[in-house]
């Protein structure tokens, strides 16, 4: 299959790219299908992209802190949250 080929050859591609390929050498071929295609064949990516770690959590933590800890470090008072909650469902509607 050319799908296979080219995805060898062209490794960083994706489907969109490869369909253009397909496209200049007079396929007549959907970019739908060559999307389940590429994916049927398994030849998306596998590597997972790496997480960047939380801009909340400091380095080496793995965010294991509470959200309260998190709300607390920004300032915030769970007490003025919930007040703000309570306030919102509160509110006329109409």
């Amino acid at each position: 299959m050319r799908l296979r080929e080219l995805a060898a050859v062209r490794i960083s591609y994706g489907y969109r790219r490869l369909h253009v390929l397909l496209g200049r050498e007079e396929w007549l071929i959907n970019h739908k299908r060559v999307s389940r295609l590429y994916r049927m064949e398994g030849l998306g990516s596998t590597a997972e992209k790496a997480s960047s770690p939380c801009r909340v959590c400091e380095a080496g933590t793995g965010g294991e802190r509470t959200v309260a800890e998190r709300m607390l470090e920004y300032g915030l008072h769970l007490r003025s949250v919930v007040q703000w909650q309570e306030d919102q469902d509160s509110g006329d509607r109409g």
